[in-house]
């Protein structure tokens, strides 16, 4: 399923945090926040301690106030 392979990945890279996001951060985002904390607290599929965000207000802010900002952007191949 897509949280363990998410949860897998994140203790594999040793990553300390991971940011949920969506359009405007208003529904998709914070609810499957909320799903992968439940799935990382929850049962013998605990997780690394990782810290859960949510971008505050969205993709579609962060590239309102960042999209010249090159040095937080990554090219993807």
């Amino acid at each position: 399923n897509a949280m363990s392979k998410l949860c897998d990945r994140l203790r594999e890279e040793q990553k300390e945090m991971v940011v949920f996001h969506c359009h405007y951060s208003k529904i998709r985002g914070p609810t499957t926040a909320m799903a992968f904390h439940s799935f990382t607290t929850t049962g013998s599929m605990e997780c690394c301690s990782i810290t859960i965000k949510v971008l505050k207000g969205g993709i579609a802010t962060w590239e309102r106030l960042y999209q010249d900002n090159m040095s937080l952007c990554e090219k993807i191949n």
